[in-house]
């Protein structure tokens, strides 16, 4: 009987873990292609048509409080490359490549606010060159 007791007493005894340190403020996501920031940063404030133009109609649109969110994804299909596979058939199948998703928010009266890109560097390039001003 005095085991078990001893033993709750112990317990209760040990001070409470050290909380852990307050996390660093988290650093925003590099952007996957520096060749788009900039081009983005050039259409800072251009009419939503700017880029359904260039990039066609998004794959996907959310309502936000002070606009909308449009969203594109654009894929960089990569090499197709070919060889025996284990049975000795010739196999063909695609290497490389990848995809670059784009959101970009326009304010009430259409202008382009923010935007933020994910995806494959070489992708990203891509949408830059489909978004760059003629000229």
């Amino acid at each position: 009987m005095t085991v078990p007791l001893l033993t709750v007493l112990l317990f209760l005894a040990q001070p409470a873990p050290a909380a852990p340190p307050p996390a660093a403020a988290a650093k925003p996501p590099e952007p996957p292609s520096a060749r788009l920031e900039a081009v983005l940063a050039e259409l800072k404030g251009k009419p939503q048509a700017t880029f359904t133009s260039r990039l066609g109609p998004a794959a996907s649109t959310r309502a936000a409080t002070d606009g909308q969110v449009l969203i594109w994804s654009v894929n960089l299909p990569g090499e197709t490359v070919c060889g025996a596979n284990a049975a000795g058939a010739l196999a063909c199948q695609r290497q490389g490549g990848g995809d670059c998703v784009i959101a970009i928010a326009f304010k009430t009266d259409g202008a382009m606010s923010i935007w933020r890109a994910s995806g494959h560097p070489a992708a990203c390039d891509k949408v830059a060159d489909q978004l760059k001003p003629a000229g």
